[in-house]
């Protein structure tokens, strides 16, 4: 009874040390993993839309594969009310790849234009949620998000329901 005993001790060790090892060995790789993030752009499209885009680069220079990337954009008003939100997803980024994605966020300015009047006209401030997810070696899963404002002065010179003009500056 006792050599049975012995043994599943022995199993159970051995099992340990192979799981510390693992993800010792995953958070060690997660050094190798840069971001990097391009200059965000602006354009409005025809259908009264202004695209905020950021291109953003991933390099899994780690042992493991990433899995479930994920980025996630909210922007909300100074009462807390959503005003877009946008999310990012890359399904796997292999060890030793360089992915590249575009992050958009699309906010409808006829949305604004009915219900967000007074953001417009008075100085006000956004608030941004980023949060950003993975799962390292397609089995850890790991999340980060920040929270930071951004000042809106009232910057329309002439506000009505067709046309919006917005100084830059």
């Amino acid at each position: 009874m006792r050599i049975p005993i012995r043994m599943l001790g022995v199993a159970t060790t051995i099992l340990w040390i192979f799981l510390v090892a693992f993800f010792a060995s995953a958070a060690y790789s997660v050094r190798d993993m840069h971001f990097y993030f391009g200059e965000p752009q602006v354009s409005i499209t025809d259908n009264n839309r202004v695209v905020f885009s950021l291109n953003v680069t991933v390099t899994n220079g780690g042992f493991y594969n990433i899995g479930s990337f994920n980025i996630t954009t909210e922007t909300l008003n100074k009462q807390g009310i959503m005003i877009a939100r946008n999310s990012t997803f890359i399904p796997v980024i292999r060890r030793g790849e360089q992915v590249t994605a575009i992050h958009n966020v699309t906010v409808n300015i006829d949305d604004l234009s009915q219900g967000y009047q007074n953001d417009f006209v008075n100085d006000t401030e956004l608030i941004i949620n980023e949060i950003v997810s993975m799962t390292i070696a397609e089995v850890i899963p790991i999340q980060g998000s920040t929270s930071f404002s951004v000042p809106l002065p009232a910057s329309v010179y002439k506000f009505n329901y067709e046309t919006l003009v917005i100084s830059c500056g």
